[in-house]
């Protein structure tokens, strides 16, 4: 992911680095927004609160900590963890969208915050509001959302998991490996991947 950022910014070394902490800075400016809408939401209606609101400030909550988590995976270069965030951000979008979608979005947010699948409820003309769906629909208001949901798919992030060197104990190595081990190697070399000693601490 960083390198796929620094390549499309033209950048290498150092300059990259510099790159993607400014841009990570200014995730982290939307902290500020994201309290501001809490704060709005919390102030309408003379202080009443809505299912509909309650959710939504679920969702605002969930957004923060990804945001905070996302931006501290990057700096520590765990690049597939934070591509996971994404996708969790992303589902919170999908979600909170299906609110516009329903006949009835309060009854519809109590189901949510009651437990209820989205998948397993409808929208107001019997769909059920399948992840699939729910991209379909946003995304035609949101092109990048349906760009962002397949690069995030769950196929997608296990060929880039399994691009990674695996990992086999060093001494299982000098000592032999085991029945199982061997076959784990085999299977390895048929997909032309290779073991790789754990960094030493």
């Amino acid at each position: 992911m960083f390198k796929a950022l620094a390549s499309k910014l033209g950048l290498r070394g150092p300059q990259a680095s510099e790159e993607v902490e400014r841009e990570l800075r200014k995730l982290e400016t939307t902290r500020k927004d994201f309290l501001e809408m809490g704060l709005t939401l919390a102030k309408a209606f003379d202080g009443a609160l809505y299912p509909v609101d309650l959710l939504t400030n679920a969702i605002l909550k969930r957004s923060l900590a990804l945001t905070a988590g996302f931006c501290l995976l990057i700096r520590n270069k765990n690049y597939l963890c934070a591509a996971s965030l994404v996708r969790l951000h992303l589902d919170s979008l999908l979600r909170l969208s299906a609110v516009w979608l329903v006949e009835k979005p309060h009854d519809f947010a109590s189901a949510v915050l009651e437990g209820k699948q989205v998948r397993d409820l409808t929208d107001e003309k019997g769909r059920r509001m399948t992840d699939r769906f729910l991209v379909e629909c946003l995304g035609k208001q949101e092109p990048w959302v349906t760009r962002v949901y397949e690069a995030t798919s769950g196929s997608y992030m296990f060929q880039k998991l399994i691009s990674f060197r695996l990992i086999i104990p060093p001494k299982r190595q000098a000592s032999g490996r085991s029945q199982s081990e061997r076959k784990t190697i085999s299977l390895m070399t048929r997909f032309g991947l290779r073991a790789a000693s754990p960094c030493k601490r």
